[in-house]
């Protein structure tokens, strides 16, 4: 029987590339990477496949430093094929917008932090994975009508997601289920964890409206069963943090869309949502004051869950390399060990985005990060007042992302959330609408 449903949910794939092809026949071989490194990248596809024989628990440091020697190999294989695409096509690189130069600095910020971490091979190796999604962001911007094409291998990504989801939590339990270090088990679907898998739907469900409140709306059916999958997921994952961007979402898309709202005004709700949500970091009583009265209502405790104490404890100890910080991805490879003692639920990042960075790169990375996101977002407001389309979409995902980071802790990681932020940070801004007009796009 598991079997025959995991043969139904490949043809249902196969019959929605196919339909989606119908729609967008310009998705050629070579968004195929950017779409494959994406799925393997933010999932755990790849070590369902190829599992490590020790659990996360029972690895030895030098294990964990050494990671899955197959995720190297095929990571690494999809990075050159996305580099030696990029140099069969070097005209087209100058018609691609220029990139916020703060998204480069910080980056470059990264690769020099190697030389002072501890395990510098190791900050290296994953420095050269985050640098996939840039190669990738890239790969899309190339096509001519780029605009489609993040829209497509968005929605390929998501179908993939959630119908495969749904599937292991269905008829493959051992796999679709995560037990965390109680035994608790969790919703994870081919994601790692239901913090992760929840955004992912969040995101799926934002993307399914938004497609439908278009004027051009296309293959509905498949839309909608692709919503109700979503939602379904979304139900059952019992991500909190989810909830509130997925009506964060919502709420804005449904501004935009139904009510003539003034730019102005959306102007100052993007920049006070970014002051509330980077202000409260820097005091963790205040943060804690600011979202109870939401935890209530979504029946979680006032600590999110153990997140505030233990971001003092992170802060009291990254305070001792306030400036630079240990180095990139070196914070947790280092102090994990005294961590877990205290924690017996055994965290292995922050859970809170801004404070990961703050570890990891100091107050010099915190800041570069934050100066980044403000141009980001300064820049989708200004296209916003031209004209609407994708950029609503990539908008409120930039919002949705925003807010997702103070409890879950997904800055500079291979996953959907980083993509997004390294969009924006190439799509926004007056040189989209110069390349568009060369090219003659409509939207």
């Amino acid at each position: 029987m598991e079997i025959l449903f995991l043969l139904l949910s490949i043809f249902f794939i196969i019959v929605f590339f196919v339909l989606d092809n119908k729609e967008w026949p310009d998705f050629s071989i070579d968004l195929w990477v950017p779409f494959l490194w994406l799925t393997i990248s933010s999932t755990r596809i790849l070590s369902i496949f190829f599992p490590l024989k020790e659990t996360y628990d029972s690895l030895t440091q030098n294990q964990y430093l050494e990671g899955n020697i197959y995720n190297r190999i095929i990571f690494s294989s999809l990075i050159l094929v996305g580099l030696l695409i990029i140099s069969l096509r070097m005209k087209r690189l100058k018609s691609i917008p220029k990139a916020n130069i703060w998204l480069i600095i910080l980056y470059l910020f990264a690769l020099m932090s190697i030389f002072w971490s501890i395990y510098q091979f190791v900050s290296l190796k994953r420095w050269i994975m985050i640098m996939g999604h840039f190669v990738m962001v890239i790969i899309i911007l190339m096509k001519e009508d780029y605009i489609k094409a993040i829209e497509h291998v968005l929605r390929r990504y998501f179908s993939v997601i959630v119908v495969f989801s749904v599937l292991v939590l269905r008829y493959f339990k051992d796999i679709g289920f995560q037990r965390t270090v109680h035994g608790t088990k969790v919703w994870a679907g081919i994601m790692t964890h239901k913090n992760e898998l929840g955004p992912v739907c969040a995101f799926a469900i934002i993307f399914v409206l938004w497609r439908l409140f278009k004027k051009d709306r296309k293959n509905l059916v498949f839309d909608s069963f692709l919503l109700l999958l979503s939602l379904y997921l979304m139900t059952r994952a019992g991500s909190a943090s989810s909830i509130i961007i997925l009506f964060l979402g919502a709420i804005l898309l449904f501004l935009f869309y139904i009510f003539s709202y003034s730019f102005k005004k959306i102007k100052i709700i993007a920049f006070l949502l970014t002051v509330l949500i980077i202000i409260p970091l820097l005091w963790q009583a205040s943060l804690n004051k600011a979202v109870s009265p939401i935890l209530l209502v979504l029946g979680r405790e006032s600590s999110l869950t153990g997140r505030v104490p233990l971001w003092t404890d992170l802060i009291k100890i990254a305070n001792k390399k306030w400036m630079f910080g240990s180095g990139f991805e070196n914070f947790w490879l280092v102090n994990f060990s005294i961590i877990w003692q205290k924690y017996s639920f055994r965290p292995n990042n922050a859970h809170n985005g801004y404070i990961e960075i703050y570890l990891n790169l100091g107050i010099t990375g915190l800041c570069i990060l934050i100066i980044l996101l403000f141009v980001n977002l300064s820049k989708l407001v200004k296209q916003l007042e031209k004209e609407r389309n994708v950029y609503v979409l990539i908008f409120i995902y930039f919002l949705m992302v925003l807010i997702n980071n103070i409890s879950e802790a997904f800055f500079f990681k291979t996953n959907l959330e980083w993509f997004i932020v390294i969009v924006a940070s190439f799509v926004g801004g007056r040189e989209l609408e110069v390349v568009n007009r060369e090219e003659g796009y409509r939207g």
